[in-house]
């Protein structure tokens, strides 16, 4: 089976200024291994604790990457949202940049890929988090499978992959589009899933409040779901 030409791994991040060069590292070693042309790209989501510095150093030591910088927070959705408008891969890789995403896991993204899928979703199966979120997660991936009938256990996971005629598809008007993607496009699109690592956060602190992302996930979820029910076709 042939492989696409072109790869590209997305990383935003805001304030990961103890995380970045490690991770950057490990980006790299695992594109390396990788049969594509390759490219990095960070997304400085406007932080504010020395990380675009070290970007900085980055880019120019290691060739094929890229920072995209936004001048403020704007939130993961528009940094994703930015990077996949400039990005050049046939396929798009996107993992976080705390390091709980291992990049070693981009392999089995792309092979998922390679076999016929145009989104492949990370099943962090071994999480390494609290456990009270682990449970929320349980609880929010059942009900969505139960509704929508889409076979894949871990929405919430960062680390995915996508086929660009998919990104070049879609509009994402709502801030959390990017996290039900795979839920908005199934039945038109085939949307997969592989089990992968998942790491303690050892540095910095989540950027992403549970209570604020749970509440804007679960709108945004059943107001897809009102769409899909309320469709001619549906």
């Amino acid at each position: 089976m042939s492989f696409l030409p072109y790869l590209s791994a997305i990383v935003p991040l805001y304030n990961e200024r103890e995380n970045i060069g490690r991770l950057s590292v490990e980006i790299g070693k695992a594109l390396d291994l990788l049969p594509y042309e390759t490219e990095a790209i960070f997304v400085d989501d406007g932080s504010t604790d020395g990380s675009s510095e070290i970007l900085n150093s980055i880019a120019s030591c290691r060739k094929g990457t890229k920072i995209i910088r936004l001048a403020k927070n704007m939130g993961k959705h528009k940094a994703l949202e930015r990077a996949f408008r400039e990005s050049r891969g046939e396929i798009v890789v996107t993992l976080d940049g705390d390091l709980q995403n291992d990049p070693i896991d981009i392999a089995a993204i792309v092979s998922r890929i390679a076999e016929g899928f145009d989104v492949v979703c990370g099943w962090r199966h071994r999480r390494n988090d609290p456990r009270w979120k682990r449970a929320r997660s349980l609880a929010a991936n059942a009900i969505q499978r139960a509704v929508t009938g889409l076979d894949v256990h871990d929405l919430g996971c960062g680390l995915r992959g996508y086929r660009r005629h998919v990104l070049d598809g879609i509009t994402l008007r709502h801030r959390y589009d990017i996290e039900l993607l795979p839920l908005s496009i199934a039945g038109t699109y085939a949307v997969g899933e592989v089990k992968v690592g998942h790491r303690r956060r050892v540095n910095g602190v989540s950027k992403y409040p549970a209570i604020r992302t749970a509440i804007g996930i679960s709108a945004a979820y059943f107001k897809l779901l009102f769409r899909k029910m309320s469709s001619p076709s549906s």
